[in-house]
């Protein structure tokens, strides 16, 4: 493993010489970065690209290298290493097109078509970020994109991440990467968007320590000499993503916006997917894997075409049928299941109000067959003159198949087949926001049928009713020269066997601002802070690659803190950060999930740089 990694980031390093030759720092002018690049995601239902983007090099987040600890609104139940499986806090309610049965695993790192971006660029843009640490943790990602020809662009992100891991036998070694191209005709009567996406994550299965109750009484002087569950095991999870996405607009009449019956555009996006995880116990000589392949055909009309400023009130209207192939295979079987699920979408555009409404239906005789899905999204505005506050509203329901691995399993030590019924899902979000600094809501979900694996590794559903109750507050705001940011969630299940989260989370971050040498240098130095209530957190399975419950050891209630410094200089962003500095100190339980310890002390350094032809 050392020698691959050595000769990657060999590899990666010298990447970017055989980038466009003329790469440097942007010189001030008229002709700002916001005016030279634009991203966006592709929404297959729409002909539309919303919610353009420039690209940005943010300071106060340059020294969050690890996506599991971003200020994003999500908190993750991890293992010992960074990179490795994880499990989010943050509840929400389950989505009807969710068919692989491990990406939650990796969430936070994980490239899918939602989240890659497309680029439009006047000139040839790179991002370039690396950092270490003195455990070997070792985080690299270069992102490049330029436009060819016209509006032809291509781009392309590669992420890899390494770490040695605290603990004996908890190496990760992971990868993701995706290459995107988009094309806009001069009138933008077509676009088309392909992409490929391709990720990695090798995780060494250490099973945990052998018990918590040795690291809460520092029984080793060295984390490396804790003994673990699994001499010689081992998980490999992998994926490939191949998309095009193809609109034409029938309407040329570009006053044709007011209308509600314009000619529209027609729209078809083909995606072909495929997974897999292999979990590996050369000591036990087993081996399982289950894998899914999906091709999925969409083709839809919609009349939404023109630019949302072009028309004050506005229906915009969507309408497809969606056809999927899916494909599941495990060691010992393979089932095969043909969908077809037609889908609309209704909407309203005001001064005042936005407002979206849309429905799925599974028909064909699959395992998924009969799953639904409504969902509703609307914002109230306080001014027509005047966005900046909002009250929002989400209500969706939802009746869904359990996670296909929890019903069916097969491997050379555990086997089930399960007849499980549909889970029904009701949530109802209320929130309030202002800008992009305040973000404060009140949610309620209701549960049916909510299925889980037991401590006994055996899969249940619940019988009675779930409700869960949620109050959240984003912000991320500026006082001067000082900054503050972050998520506090308070959470309460009636049954904590259909949602296991704990009470209380909260990410935190504070930080002075100073501007050194006329304002060429900018400093940062902050503080972040981590902190969750004690609770019964589910403890990991390598076999089954989830996790599964268990009810006789609460973690938690520990404080996590990170100092840190950030500077920018033109373009380039540096940081230093010391983790959890007091590692020890206040005792010893500082544990995310059963047998795996959070990190002690850790020094970490590294940049983010922006190059532009």
């Amino acid at each position: 493993m050392d020698f691959l990694k050595k000769g990657t980031f060999v590899f990666i390093a010298l990447l970017p010489l055989c980038l466009p030759l003329g790469l440097s720092a942007q010189q001030d002018g008229k002709d700002t970065v916001e005016r030279r690049s634009i991203y966006f995601n592709v929404d297959p239902l729409s002909h539309l690209i919303d919610d353009t983007h420039q690209p940005e090099n943010v300071l106060n987040d340059v020294h969050r290298v690890d996506k599991s600890f971003a200020l994003t609104g999500d908190f993750y139940q991890r293992l010992s290493s960074p990179g490795s499986p994880s499990r989010n806090l943050f509840f929400r309610p389950g989505d009807i097109n969710d068919r692989d049965v491990h990406a939650l695993l990796f969430e936070p790192y994980l490239y899918t078509a939602d989240n890659i971006r497309f680029y439009q660029t006047n000139r040839p843009y790179s991002n370039l970020k690396y950092s270490n640490d003195i455990d070997n943790a070792q985080y690299f990602s270069i992102t490049h994109s330029q436009n060819v020809w016209k509006s032809l662009n291509v781009a392309l992100t590669y992420d890899v991440n390494y770490a040695d891991g605290t603990f004996d036998k908890s190496q990760t070694m992971n990868q993701f990467f995706n290459f995107t191209a988009n094309y806009i005709s001069a009138k933008g009567r077509y676009r088309a968007a392909a992409s490929f996406i391709r990720n990695r994550a090798y995780v060494l299965e250490n099973g945990g320590i052998l018990s918590d109750s040795l690291f809460l009484n520092d029984a080793y002087s060295k984390p490396e000499t804790y003994p673990v569950n699994l001499e010689n095991a081992y998980s490999k999870y992998k994926t490939a993503d191949f998309s095009l996405f193809q609109t034409v607009r029938l309407d040329m009449d570009t006053a044709g916006g007011t209308r509600v019956l314009n000619a529209g555009a027609l729209n078809h996006q083909i995606r072909f997917n495929r997974s897999s995880r292999l979990y590996r116990d050369e000591l036990m000589k087993t081996t399982d894997s289950l894998s899914k392949r999906q091709l999925r055909n969409i083709l839809s009309w919609t009349n939404d075409v023109y630019n949302r400023e072009k028309a004050e009130w506005f229906l915009p209207l969507t309408f497809g049928l969606e056809h999927e192939l899916l494909l599941y295979a495990d060691s010992l079987n393979s089932d095969l299941n043909n969908m077809i699920t037609p889908f609309a979408r209704i909407g309203l555009r005001s001064p005042l109000l936005d407002m979206r409404l849309e429905g799925r239906y599974v028909l064909g005789g699959s395992y998924f067959a009969g799953d639904c899905q409504v969902k509703l999204d609307s914002r109230l505005y306080f001014s027509t003159n005047n966005r900046d506050n909002a009250l929002g509203l989400k209500a969706s329901y939802s009746s869904l198949s359990a996670n296909y691995i929890l019903s069916h399993f097969s491997s050379e030590r555990l086997v089930w087949d399960n007849v499980l019924e549909k889970t029904g899902t009701l949530y109802l979000n209320l929130s309030y926001l202002y800008k992009d600094m305040i973000e404060a809501f009140l949610s309620y979900a209701g549960l049916d049928k909510a299925s889980y694996v037991d401590n006994d590794m055996r899969v249940r559903q619940t019988s009675v009713s779930t409700h869960l109750f949620q109050v959240g507050l984003k912000h991320d705001c500026r006082a001067g020269r000082f900054g503050f940011g972050g998520f506090a969630l308070l959470q309460k299940a009636s049954d904590d066997y259909a949602v296991r989260v704990p009470l209380f989370q909260a990410r935190q971050t504070v930080y002075v601002e100073i501007d050194l040498f006329k304002g060429r240098l900018k400093t940062q130095f902050g503080l972040d802070l981590n902190y969750n209530t004690a609770y019964y957190a589910d403890m990991y399975s390598p076999l089954l690659g989830c996790f599964v419950r268990q009810d006789e050891e609460k973690v938690g209630n520990y404080l996590y803190a990170d100092v840190y410094i950030n500077a920018k200089i033109d373009k380039c962003n540096l940081f230093l950060s010391l983790s959890h500095p007091y590692a020890g100190l206040l005792g010893y339980n500082y544990i995310n999930t059963p047998l795996y310890p959070h990190e002690g002390l850790a020094f970490r350094w590294g940049l983010s740089w922006d190059l532009w032809d």
